[in-house]
């Protein structure tokens, strides 16, 4: 029996992990769930790995280290996100829930399940494999980020600032595996598994007047979506029923096209005493599912959120926001994507994908961009200059990736976030198999 396959057979301990992650509510803004389910992980790191410092860091995430680490060597970090975006349980369809697993032969469903506890629990898979003695990988570093969604601090920079410091670095090369939601399913071809080496930039604005100012640089800025409304100083009164509400599955707003937004049709139809409210301004990489107008008496001035994911530089973003007074959510700066293209040819991994896609039966990785962005670039782009020479972000992940089924609708930020068993499991078979090619 090859080690891969006898690993398999403990895939069942994944699952476990899967599920009891998903049931520990720890969505961005509830930072007692976050620490309940970052408590979860060490626990288990404590349990399963011997010689390694774990502990937490200045920015709360949780790292952990072999004591023992050879800088002369390749170096692994597993990077995953204990945090989610919240959910409308209202919107979940029977048996499905947000907040409690549903579990069938082929998916397990809830909040966090792809992004990113099945990344998490990859990480505790690897720990408990390693305790079982089912492998014997070494320097290989274990980190799961807090805050890693949302408009607020990227809890990841506190790592990437400490590598090749208080973290070890490899005189060789240092890969940095996100363990994001990369695993594509198409019923006529075999499962896709994206190696993302590209991520786009993340621009968030916020605009600020009444609805016809905000028709105006809406229907002007034609690649952004809006991702929250609101009439200044106005609250909605949902008791009052005096509203009309148009709702919508949501999702992503990296994988819903803003043409399919219907908040993009409600701004632009809005007449100039109408008020609006959609979205919730922290949780703002999520399509709003549903759209209160009310009609008032006088023209209020309302705040718009509004997304741009696409590969343009900052630059560009600025020329296109000439005379449209705007505010910067988070500096455009810091809002910049990864290319990872050019410089990937330095390392082993092109040739580890060839070398595993050619032994592969039933999985295909895909080397292709990120739609959305990840714990990836924040990293690359707060660790140290000097430090970049052979650091290595790439994305790869288990959970699997927004997509339509044609019985239901299954969205990562959405409704019924998803995972499909099987596909995990290769997916997982697929990447320690790389951990095992570089470590070797």
């Amino acid at each position: 029996m090859s080690i891969i396959q006898d690993c398999l057979n403990e895939y069942s301990l994944f699952i476990k992990d899967l599920k009891n992650l998903v049931n520990i509510k720890s969505v961005l803004t509830d930072e007692e769930g976050i620490r309940k389910g970052l408590s979860y992980c060490k626990n288990v790191f404590e349990n399963s790995l011997t010689n390694y410092h774990i502990d937490y860091d200045e920015g709360h995430n949780l790292v952990a280290v072999p004591q023992n680490i050879d800088i002369e060597k390749d170096i692994i970090y597993l990077s995953a996100h204990i945090d989610t975006v919240d959910a409308d349980a209202g919107t979940w369809q029977s048996p499905y829930s947000p907040w409690q697993v549903e579990e069938d032969e082929a998916w397990i469903v809830g909040r966090g399940v792809s992004d990113c506890k099945a990344g998490v629990s990859f990480q505790l898979w690897v720990a408990r494999l390693l305790f079982l003695k089912k492998i014997s990988l070494h320097n290989i570093i274990f980190t799961i980020t807090a805050h890693e969604e949302g408009i607020g601090v990227k809890t990841a920079k506190y790592i990437a600032k400490q590598i090749g410091y208080k973290l070890p670095l490899s005189k060789k090369s240092t890969y940095w595996l996100v363990l994001e939601n990369t695993v594509l399913l198409n019923p006529s071809k075999e499962t896709e598994l994206g190696l993302y080496l590209q991520e786009r930039s993340s621009y968030l604005i916020s605009l600020t007047g009444k609805i016809s100012f905000l028709q105006g640089s809406l229907q002007r800025l034609v690649h952004w979506s809006p991702v929250y409304i609101e009439p200044i100083g106005r609250v909605l009164n949902k008791e009052a029923g005096n509203y009309q509400i148009a709702k919508q599955a949501g999702g992503h707003v990296c994988s819903v096209h803003r043409n399919d937004n219907q908040l993009v049709n409600v701004i632009i139809q809005a007449t100039p005493h109408s008020m609006l409210w959609a979205g919730n301004s922290r949780a703002v990489s999520s399509i709003p599912t549903e759209i209160y107008q009310l009609n008032g008496q006088e023209e209020l001035s309302h705040q718009l959120i509004l997304s741009n994911r696409s590969f343009d530089t900052p630059a560009i973003i600025e020329e296109e926001l000439i005379n449209i007074p705007y505010t910067a959510i988070k500096p455009f700066s810091e809002s910049v994507g990864m290319n990872m293209i050019d410089k990937i040819n330095q390392s082993a991994i092109l040739e580890i994908v060839t070398r595993l896609n050619k032994n592969s039966k039933d999985i295909t990785i895909n080397c292709t961009h990120n739609i959305g962005a990840s714990d990836a670039s924040i990293v690359y782009h707060h660790i140290a200059r000097d430090k970049k020479e052979r650091f290595y972000p790439i994305v790869i992940g288990p959970g699997t990736r927004s997509f339509k089924t044609p019985s239901f609708l299954r969205l990562t930020h959405g409704v019924h976030e998803s995972f499909n068993k099987l596909a995990g499991e290769k997916a997982c078979q697929t990447i320690l198999a790389m951990m095992m090619m570089i470590n070797g």
